[in-house]
């Protein structure tokens, strides 16, 4: 047994002392040295690694923290760069020139402190202003059947105290002055229905004229009058009541006045329908919108109006469905004259004429934009001369044909400006008008073709004045009742009518 184990102890031995040997070399420990340096120098390795350990642990430590320290400055970075953009693209905002009604679609109304309303785009002529030689004057002339006449006797001789008899004085200087009867008090006409038998036994009673409506009503020239002050001089219900009560001595409510204009607008509703039908008749038809406030809401006037005919409606919304709506015939054979709406060039028309005095307050917004930038001022040249052109020479084939491709070569032509962010503005800009370069010069080749939409401008205008006399609209149905009849006294005055004949030609269809 005894040999045994020490020839186990021969066999191991060996091994354990490779393996000691391997040990220490990679412990960085001396093979030579015996088992107790051995064990104190592998301790000091031990406390030395822990020390090491330690000390890395620690390091790792304050790296986390710097790493979570970057981490969060460079989220801090981001946000500053994104505000520094955000600032950036606001200061280019407010680099860039105003927007008024000179440079561009906004309503005087809405111009800044300081800025003119109006910045004509005309050339001045040099000549003076007011009535150039020539004109012919306008002043009050006597008429020759006065209703009342008056003789002016002189009293006594300041000389010799005698007083002239009326036999030897003869007329002289005469004088006339103009007036209204004051108080105006309203006309009551009275009707009684006479009633009888006739002789075959059958009873008859007179009828009452269309206007005797009821016990006591309202005539057609109080209808009208009511009518004038609400649709063309822009009365609120409140000062309309007092006006009628004070000029003409008619006491009636607020509500009296709304069933008023709702019957007129009623009466008028035939004649309305005969304008929009007389507007399909017409060749050439300018339209514009503007919103409206109905009890708060905003609404869309619009108008299509030619030179002998105005339309109005009122609707909720200002999309080409709207249009198609009111005007389901459609332009298949019109010319449309508007403004750059996309609701006008979604229809189906024969042609468009874009409203070139918008264009060029765009194109003075450019050029105030970016001075430096020769695109706005060549293309607000180009179209000055055709403009020009077009009033000395009238339209024709050639005269498009001329300018025609001077259009093209501008609406191709590189645009530089500098910063970025402004040619960006030009060049969107040119790009969104060359959608519609073909109808931009429409006017110099067809008849009756104006360059502008001032015409359908002038027509809306009178809207924005009655909502800023009388704030807004309460109901629908007073709205339309403003749009039937404003329909009739414009296209009343585009005849040369007078518009209060025109609604007491409506009023007379009470009864009706």
């Amino acid at each position: 047994m005894k040999q045994l184990v020490t020839d186990i102890e021969m066999v191991i031995q060996p091994l354990l002392t490779r393996r000691r040997m391997l040990i220490l070399r990679e412990a960085g420990v001396s093979e030579d040295l015996l088992d107790a340096d051995v064990y104190r120098e592998l301790r000091d390795a031990k406390k030395e690694y822990r020390r090491l350990k330690k000390e890395s642990d620690k390091q790792q430590a304050v790296i986390s923290e710097k790493e979570r320290k970057i981490e969060e400055q460079n989220k801090e970075i981001q946000r500053l760069q994104k505000e520094i953009a955000a600032l950036n693209k606001k200061l280019g905002k407010l680099d860039r020139p105003a927007k008024t009604s000179n440079n561009s679609s906004v309503p005087p109304s809405k111009n800044p402190i300081g800025v003119k309303h109006t910045n004509s785009l005309r050339k001045s002529s040099g000549k003076p202003n007011g009535g150039q030689p020539g004109h012919k004057g306008e002043t009050l002339r006597q008429t020759e059947h006065p209703d009342h006449s008056h003789r002016c006797v002189p009293g006594a001789c300041p000389c010799c105290g005698k007083v002239i008899s009326l036999e030897s004085l003869h007329a002289g200087e005469r004088r006339q002055v103009i007036d209204l009867p004051k108080p105006v008090f309203p006309a009551v006409t009275e009707y009684i229905s006479m009633e009888g038998v006739c002789s075959c036994g059958a009873h008859l009673k007179g009828e009452f004229p269309n206007e005797a409506t009821a016990p006591v009503a309202y005539g057609p020239n109080i209808h009208a009058t009511v009518a004038y002050l609400s649709t063309l001089q822009n009365l609120p219900f409140k000062r309309l009541k007092e006006a009628m009560r004070t000029l003409f001595n008619v006491n009636m409510s607020e509500g009296t006045i709304s069933n008023i204009l709702g019957r007129m607008r009623r009466y008028a509703a035939k004649g309305h329908e005969a304008i929009r039908r007389d507007i399909l008749n017409t060749k050439v038809i300018g339209a514009d919108e503007s919103g409206v406030k109905i009890n708060g809401e905003l609404y869309w006037m619009w108008v299509f109006q030619t030179a002998v005919a105005s339309y109005f409606f009122v609707d909720k919304g200002r999309a080409s469905e709207i249009i198609k709506t009111h005007f389901p015939e459609g332009f298949m054979e019109q010319i449309l004259v508007t403004d750059r709406l996309s609701a006008y060039f979604v229809i189906e028309t024969e042609n468009h004429q874009i409203c070139l005095a918008h264009l060029l307050r765009n194109l003075v917004y450019l050029t105030l934009l970016s001075p430096e930038c020769p695109w706005p001022v060549d293309m607000i040249e180009l179209i000055g001369e055709a403009m020009k052109r077009w009033k000395t020479e009238g339209f024709s084939q050639h005269l498009h044909d001329e300018f025609k491709p001077k259009l093209d070569k501008l609406m191709k032509q590189d645009i530089k400006a500098d910063p970025p962010e402004k040619q960006e503005a030009i060049v969107t800009f040119r790009d969104n008008l060359n959608k519609k370069k073909d109808y931009i010069l429409t006017f110099l080749n067809t008849e009756g073709v104006p360059p502008d939409n001032n015409a359908s401008e002038r027509a809306i205008r009178p809207v924005k004045t009655k909502l800023k006399v009388s704030g807004q609209f309460k109901t629908m149905g007073g709205a339309e009742a403003y749009a039937n009849l404003h329909s009739i006294v414009q296209t009343a005055r585009k005849n040369g009518q007078d518009p209060f004949f025109a609604l007491q030609t409506v009023a007379q269809l009470m009864g009706e």
